[in-house]
């Protein structure tokens, strides 16, 4: 009648031959599920996963280092009931997901002559708070009927949000071309507003040989 899973994952890679780009990735991740079996009329299933990874990169622009400490927390979580109104024969099913994504970013420049012309702190951590941070919403109800032993139906409506964040696309002004060559500048909107939200509604027929 219960079933309970846990796990846990430890992930590291090093890039000792690159000099420029990546050079380690560390990844922790968690993750635990149940689920409940109420005789043959209801079925109740939830689950949680959180993940916590690490990226170090250096790079060098204009001839000015600088090194790079990306981190990701990650965690998600989502419930599930089925409902057997006729066992077999007709099942109702909800279902609920959410995932949520924290990132960050810590620069360190070395070039004091560059980077101090532009208000950039050299040898110190820049903090960027929020880097490529994301939450997504999605709720579904499906009905399922089971024709035969080979011919079942299905229709549902399921609505999804999704809500991304990032420091380069903040206040995001649009700019048009005011020359052409090194002295246009083109501020068009592209991956300005990647957030949306979707309205789905389903219906389909699964026919068993």
């Amino acid at each position: 009648m219960v079933n309970v899973g846990l796990e846990y994952r430890y992930k590291r890679t090093d890039y000792d031959d690159t000099t420029l780009g990546f050079t380690s990735d560390t990844r922790n991740a968690f993750s635990m599920n149940a689920d409940y079996a109420l005789k043959k009329i209801l079925r109740l299933y939830g689950y949680f996963d959180y993940e916590e990874a690490t990226l170090k990169q250096a790079a060098i622009i204009n001839a000015s280092p600088w090194n790079s400490k990306q981190k990701e927390n990650t965690y998600g979580y989502g419930l599930q009931g089925d409902y057997y109104a006729i066992p077999k024969k007709l099942t109702f099913t909800l279902q609920y997901d959410y995932l949520r994504a924290n990132g960050s970013n810590d620069f360190t420049f070395y070039d004091t002559a560059i980077w101090a012309a532009i208000g950039v702190p050299t040898n110190l951590p820049v903090n960027i708070p929020n880097w490529d941070d994301y939450r997504t919403y999605t709720i579904s109800f499906i009905t399922t009927y089971n024709w035969s032993e080979s011919l079942s139906i299905r229709a549902g409506y399921a609505y999804a949000r999704y809500i991304f964040s990032d420091a380069q696309t903040k206040n995001y002004q649009y700019v048009s071309a005011n020359g052409t060559g090194s002295s246009g500048a083109y501020l068009t909107g592209a991956y300005a507003n990647e957030s949306y939200s979707v309205n789905t509604v389903l219906l389909g027929m699964t026919y068993r040989f």
